[in-house]
């Protein structure tokens, strides 16, 4: 049972960090959207778009680990 249990866990991990990069990538979207009709803010909107790409990865990351989890 106490391996079930951590596989559910393991699974609902996974499921919310698919959510998370839905919505990142929604927002990154809509920021790319503002930077083409206001080409002054460009830059600030560059770096949050960088920090949205690392969120990104480090959620991926938590995926991995996990699906690894989930194979064991």
């Amino acid at each position: 049972m106490k391996e079930e249990s951590k596989a559910f866990i393991n699974e609902m991990k996974i499921e919310v960090s698919q959510k998370r990069i839905t919505k990142l990538i929604e927002a990154k979207t809509i920021i790319k959207e503002v930077i083409h009709y206001d080409p002054s803010e460009k830059l600030k909107y560059k770096t949050i778009v960088h920090m949205i790409d690392e969120v990104i990865v480090d959620e991926l990351k938590v995926q991995e680990k996990s699906m690894q989890a989930l194979k064991q």
